[in-house]
């Protein structure tokens, strides 16, 4: 199982992000379970909630 937090799922979303690459790639390899807590899901709404 592999916990996938905010900056992972913020630099996958965002192609401007200078990390986008890089993560696509890793998320391609990655071969176990992914799971997200609810803590980081309140966090990328709060972060999108911002940006709005």
């Amino acid at each position: 199982m592999i916990y996938i937090d905010t900056n992972l799922i913020v630099s996958y979303v965002d192609e401007k992000d200078p990390n986008h690459d890089e993560v696509v790639t890793m998320s391609m390899r990655l071969d176990r379970e992914r799971v997200v807590s609810q803590l980081t899901i309140l966090e990328l709404a709060s972060i999108y909630l911002c940006k709005s």
